[in-house]
């Protein structure tokens, strides 16, 4: 009878923990194939989405990588259950949300081949193009990636800033970059990335630049940020490459939002402050 309770009491707490993420949004589930809108980041299937990446590490370093997806769909089933199309692809992928206690994540597999059934469907609801999915994230619009009206116009503002420097602007370029190589002369030469203190915001093109020498992604603030790349990865690893000693693990986990219960999986993103990086260079 004991048996039967406790696990009686673990199903309704996995169907609990399952549902949960639908509450406001029971209306989509099962509805087959939902659109997302390009312009409206306020619909219901951009909405529920946005939710989900924000409470999911994986997931929203997936949509990072491959961008958001044009439609998908909810099954109740067991787990619950997400598909992303990208019908431009001919591709989808699969989500399942974990059923691991304190752990919210989907878990993604995939690419797989749309049916045609499902590909008809798809062609009717973007007759008129398909663009990059709008979301309310942080409390602005956002996408993962920009359209290609966005994208020709942050390329024409950056020609043009190029273009028209003026006096004040190279006679700042000027200091900055002397008092850059002031402070790098008091770095150790195998650390030649600036000291903490006079850390900027770095550009799109600074940060691809960097990171394809082989230095880790910087947040706006200076905190380092490490990808999880492969099973076996510890927090308290990660801790000592970064910061040189494995015991600000838990530094790392509290700027991460996690707990020492978390299991670190692939696609993770651990935040390292950047009052306790010793090493810039990615792990």
């Amino acid at each position: 009878m004991k048996l039967f309770l406790r696990s009686l009491l673990i199903s309704c707490l996995w169907l609990c923990a399952c549902s949960s993420s639908l509450d406001q949004y029971e209306t989509l589930a099962d509805k087959g194939l939902l659109p997302l809108s390009s312009q409206n980041g306020f619909l219901g299937a951009n909405l529920y989405l946005s939710e989900e990446f924000s409470k999911s590490a994986a997931l929203f370093n997936f949509l990072k990588g491959r961008g958001g997806p044009n439609a998908i769909s909810i099954e109740t089933s067991r787990p619950l259950r997400m598909k992303l199309f990208y019908p431009m692809e001919k591709e989808f992928y699969i989500a399942d949300l974990s059923d691991v206690p304190n752990n919210y994540e989907w878990v993604l597999r995939g690419p797989y081949r749309i049916d045609r059934r499902d590909y008809r469907e798809l062609a009717g609801l973007f007759a008129t193009g398909i663009e990059e999915p709008a979301f309310q994230f942080q409390g602005k619009l956002f996408r993962f990636k920009p359209t290609r009206a966005e994208f020709l116009q942050m390329q024409a503002e950056a020609l043009r800033a190029m273009a028209t420097p003026t006096p004040d602007s190279k006679a700042r370029t000027r200091n900055r970059n002397n008092t850059l190589k002031t402070k790098l002369a008091d770095q150790p030469k195998d650390n030649p990335t600036p000291v903490p203190t006079v850390f900027q915001p770095l550009t799109f093109d600074q940060q691809t630049l960097a990171m394809s020498q082989g230095f880790a992604e910087r947040a706006p603030n200076g905190d380092v940020i490490h990808t999880v790349r492969k099973e076996g990865e510890t927090i308290e690893s990660i801790a000592g490459w970064y910061t040189g000693s494995p015991s600000n693990s838990k530094d790392l986990l509290a700027a991460s939002g996690m707990t020492e219960a978390t299991k670190l999986i692939p696609g993770m993103r651990i935040k390292i402050p950047l009052s306790k990086v010793t090493q810039f260079k990615a792990m």
